[in-house]
Formats: structure tokens, sequence, C-alpha cells
């Protein structure tokens, strides 16, 4: 049986539909990374803030026989962004592959 691929990068819940045939699973599941720090704006401490940082990720495998015929798979959204003056980013979310699995 040829690999079957299937890439989701919208936020919203989506659908994995187990291929015909298919013996095992594999899934790479990356977080949404981290949002950048804010910049510092008082007067003679200006400067910018620090990038974010990429997302987490895990890589799981499982006998395809213990997965549904379909799976909800929500990609992890990206951390905000710092507040002005100094602010920190926000956390990435996690990715989540069913009620089987998280990464990020």
């Amino acid at each position: 049986m040829a690999n079957d691929v299937q890439i989701f990068t919208s936020l919203t819940g989506t659908t994995w539909t187990k291929p015909s045939g298919a013996l095992l699973t594999r899934a790479t599941l990356i977080g949404g990374g981290g949002g950048g720090g804010a910049g510092f704006t008082a007067a003679g401490n200006a400067g910018g803030g620090g990038g974010g940082q990429g997302g987490a990720w895990t890589e799981l495998k499982w006998p395809a026989s213990v997965l549904g015929a379909t799976e909800t798979v929500t990609p992890g959204a990206a951390g905000a962004a710092g507040t002005p003056s100094g602010g920190a980013g926000g956390a990435g979310g996690a990715t989540l592959f069913s009620a089987n699995a998280y990464g990020g």
C-alpha cells in the first residue's frame, strides 16, 4: 500500500480519514509557536522585543485498527504577541489528534 499523507493547517477542527487497508498510522503533531515579546518604548530605553519560540512537536504511531474511520484534528493556534512596553508573548496552543494525542 502506498503512503497516504494528510496535512492539516486550518485552526478549526478538520477530519482525518483512515485510508482503506491502512495497517499503521503515524502522526507528527506540531503545536502553535509562542508569540514574540513586545519592544520597550520608554524614553532612553527603547528596543525591539524578542522573537517567539517554535511550537513543540511529537511523533506517535498506532495500529490503524485502534482508530475510527475518521478522527478530528485541530492544529494549535499561534501565541499572541506581547503587550506594549516589554510584555511577554503568549504561549502557543496544543495540536490535537482526536482524543488519542496532543503535541505542543
